[in-house]
């Protein structure tokens, strides 16, 4: 993977969900809170209850529009590149943040899914480098596959396999006996005892041979 990149479609729905869910649970709260206050301290509070009702329904529609605004600036701004050295990162709506990790100081890497997240198939791959600025990098909205792809090939390519030396293996020398030569002391006997032959005169032939001669 040379290009750069995007977060999955479906981080934007999950965010945005999560969102809302957040501002449903704590904009009623808040409102509990403020009727509560100004129930038991009327007198303090009786030319400033609606300012508060007002902030409140202030907040609450700052929650709604940032709950459908942040999610989208963050899929847009946030983009990640796989590369032979490492992994880099680009994040950050208004302040751009680059952040680009060694495969050297890779330790290990975490896939982590929410109940949202497991529903819509994407997941949250956390790269820990056990630096002291930042230990664990996570990179949320990303499928489960390429969470998986992304770990595997983190952990495996790129790394060089070192060759191992391996030495000359050195075959044993059977002891030889007296009884059995070796192969070179067996030419030379055999030579010698040609040599011998050949330096022997030749016998005189048989003394049949000369009487037939003189008869004759």
């Amino acid at each position: 993977m040379n290009q750069a990149q995007k977060l999955d479609l479906a981080f934007v729905k999950v965010e945005r969900i999560a969102s809302l869910i957040f501002v449903a649970i704590v904009s009623p709260v808040l409102l509990l809170i403020w009727v509560l206050v100004g129930f038991f301290v009327r007198e303090a509070f009786d030319t400033t209850q609606w300012l508060g009702l007002l902030a409140w329904f202030v907040l609450t529609l700052l929650g709604v529009f940032f709950s459908f605004y942040l999610p989208k600036r963050t899929y847009e701004t946030t983009s990640w590149q796989l590369k032979d050295s490492g992994i880099e990162i680009q994040r950050g709506i208004w302040w751009k943040h680059q952040i680009f990790i060694p495969r050297d100081r890779i330790q290990h890497t975490d896939i982590k899914q929410g109940p949202m997240m497991r529903s819509f198939g994407i997941a949250t791959l956390v790269i820990n480098t056990g630096g002291t600025h930042e230990p664990s990098i996570p990179l949320a909205g990303i499928l489960v596959e390429t969470a998986q792809s992304i770990r595997d090939q983190l952990s495996t390519k790129g790394l060089a396999v070192k060759p191992v030396a391996v030495e000359p293996a050195i075959e044993p020398i059977e002891p030889t006996t007296a009884s059995e030569p070796t192969t070179k002391q067996s030419e030379l006997v055999t030579s010698s005892d040609d040599a011998q032959q050949a330096s022997k005169p030749k016998e005189s032939q048989p003394a049949e041979t000369e009487k037939s001669e003189v008869a004759s």
